[in-house]
């Protein structure tokens, strides 16, 4: 792929203003000085968990992490999204990923609802730590809304419900082997793979926590979104392996 640059992102993380730790400015810094994309994905929705219009710090702060996301982005050099968290015990977790700058958090009661809102738009909706009882509904999955499936974060590993990484580590356990990536797969699914650090101190990128790896023709919002649609990414766990294949 001699077209192509490996490129290394973290599209999942947290701070201060998400309910975490660390402010918005030192997690920008963080993520610029060893990555060449990321997303700070802020906790915005819990549908069917008493916060439909969203959290007051995150949705009260909406203008300044968009305009973070806009100021920090530098073609070639540093690449940004806008981005937030839509939650569900129903449905799973979702980070809503938006190409352009422009974007709002969006209080869809029901998955259907959010995929209806975004279906069409520059947006990727990314199922994450799927492997957690309360899952990914495989059967409601828009293959054209969510290319790409996290199989890894600080919870765990989600490709399969055996392995080093068991899904026991955080509060949405235990794991349940029908919402592993593996059984999306089995099931006909077709999506990429991204790693995240799902990481609520602040720092993005963190190591041991993953890493996603993107080919792509260079580092700006069109080429990535490019290859996020292709599919041409790799989950890592630490590691930045140099790794390139294709399958029909």
């Amino acid at each position: 792929m001699t077209d192509y640059r490996l490129l290394w992102g973290d599209i999942h993380n947290h701070n201060e203003l998400g309910y975490a730790q660390g402010s918005l400015a030192r997690s920008y810094e963080i993520a610029r000085s060893h990555l060449d994309f990321y997303a700070f994905t802020p906790h915005g929705i819990h549908a069917d968990g008493g916060v439909l219009e969203g959290y007051p710090v995150v949705r009260e702060g909406w203008d300044e992490i968009a305009a973070a996301a806009r100021v920090h982005n530098e073609p070639d050099v540093f690449t940004t999204f806008l981005a937030y968290e839509w939650h569900s015990t129903q449905w799973g977790h979702v980070h809503i990923v938006h190409r352009e700058d422009v974007g709002e958090m969006v209080s869809a009661p029901t998955l259907e609802a959010l995929q209806a809102h975004y279906r069409g738009q520059a947006v990727m909706l990314v199922p994450h730590h799927t492997a957690y009882h309360q899952g990914v509904d495989w059967g409601r999955f828009d293959r054209a809304l969510s290319p790409l499936v996290e199989i890894f974060s600080e919870h765990g590993c989600s490709e399969r419900d055996v392995g080093p990484y068991p899904m026991l580590v955080h509060s949405g356990g235990p794991g349940a082997h029908t919402f592993t990536a593996q059984h999306g797969l089995a099931l006909g699914k077709r999506f990429g793979f991204t790693a995240g650090t799902d990481n609520h101190d602040g720092y993005p990128g963190g190591y041991g926590l993953g890493l996603t790896g993107v080919w792509a023709t260079a580092n700006t919002r069109e080429a990535l979104w490019e290859a996020f649609q292709a599919r041409r990414t790799t989950a890592v766990t630490g590691d930045r392996i140099d790794i390139e294949f294709s399958a029909g």
